[in-house]
């Protein structure tokens, strides 16, 4: 068998499984966002590896337009069905691969990859989307959260948790050990170091949020079932003709774990890890203001940006149109330049919370 590359039967016959498979991500998700972007309603979220368009409907309300992509067509036809389930009336879908971007869809204020970055053309579809962003506010976002099964806990639940190693040796089984995925193999697992990949590309270092959740989430043996096929490892498709003999040993198994057929799981905190372009915020003492025309929009970024950056600095300005210079008794306080590009110039300014001397005439 060949090493893995990706092919349109990764998720085949996963798509029906997803929503009923997968936890939830945190119900602070969206606020956790919102605090940290500024998100008010306006701009444009893309969401790239949508699945059954989870988070777009989940973030729609804070946003003006929601799209999401997939590469299998029967993903995006879930999504299509969720979007309207929920009401999210803002949600638009396309069957794309993220290799495709950016395919005619316009800028966005936040681009979001939930556990899909690992299967693309990284660098390819880093630079894309870099592209794709809004000057001077657009991010790119990288969510984590262990949505395939709960986590371990001390803490007593109401049902038996999921026998998942047992589930794994009886997938091993059928499949061999060595991980699959679509018509290869994966002996190492999916690449991981996509914080070189996005700054090599032009992203900023990312800032970290968390978004809580402690939740314990009661499941039904069909919802196990579905969170086996819900994975790229265990898809339906890997089963063959197999497939009938393998869930009937799966439902044994989980009958005998559980003879009521309910379990508990624990979820989660999702993390998210914020990719800002075109703009960065440094410890400097020698700061070049806007120009007069600019002052006050710089002074609008510049707040946003040092919230952004959770620096408390009060007496927050943007200085005169010429270059100034950090006294010796400021340094502690420190000042902060910050740069960001717009679709007529760039803007280069400084704020602070220090007084500043002006450089000799």
């Amino acid at each position: 068998m060949k090493s893995w590359e990706w092919d349109p039967t990764l998720y085949v016959g996963s798509a029906p499984y997803y929503l009923a498979g997968r936890l939830p991500y945190s119900p602070l998700l969206a606020q956790t966002l919102t605090d940290a972007l500024g998100l008010d309603g306006s701009g444009r979220l893309l969401d790239v590896g949508t699945g059954p368009g989870i988070i777009p409907c989940e973030l729609s309300p804070i946003f003006e337009e929601v799209v999401g992509i997939d590469a299998d067509q029967d993903m995006v036809s879930e999504a299509e069905q969720e979007s309207r389930r929920r009401g999210c009336t803002n949600a638009r879908w396309r069957h794309l691969r993220a290799e495709q971007l950016p395919a005619g869809l316009g800028t966005f204020r936040l681009v979001t990859f939930a556990q899909s970055f690992h299967w693309m053309d990284r660098e390819h579809v880093a630079s894309a989307v870099r592209g794709m962003l809004e000057p001077a506010r657009g991010s790119l976002a990288l969510l984590s959260a262990w949505t395939v099964s709960g986590v371990e806990t001390d803490q007593p639940l109401p049902h038996p948790s999921p026998p998942n190693e047992a589930i794994t040796q009886l997938v091993d089984r059928y499949l061999g050990s060595i991980r699959r995925a679509g018509q290869g193999v994966l002996p190492e697992g999916t690449p991981s170091d996509e914080e070189e990949v996005l700054m090599q590309a032009g992203f900023a270092r990312p800032r970290t949020l968390t978004a809580a959740d402690d939740r314990v989430i009661t499941r039904s043996v069909d919802d196990v079932i579905a969170s086996v096929y819900a994975v790229s490892r265990s898809a339906p498709h890997l089963f063959g003709d197999q497939l009938d003999r393998f869930e009937g040993d799966l439902r044994a198994l989980l009958s005998k774990a559980s003879p009521d057929g309910l379990f508990s799981e624990q979820t989660a905190e999702n993390k998210i890890r914020i990719f800002d372009t075109d703009r960065s915020c440094h410890v400097t003492d020698s700061l070049v203001a806007p120009s007069d025309r600019t002052v006050l929009r710089a002074q609008r970024i510049a707040t946003t940006a040092l919230e952004s950056y959770n620096t408390k600095s009060p007496g927050l300005s943007a200085r005169a149109p010429r270059a100034v210079r950090a006294s010796p008794n400021a340094q502690r306080s420190v000042v902060c330049r910050f740069t960001a590009s717009t679709p007529s110039s760039i803007l280069s300014f400084a704020v602070s919370a220090a007084p500043l001397t002006e450089p000799p005439a």
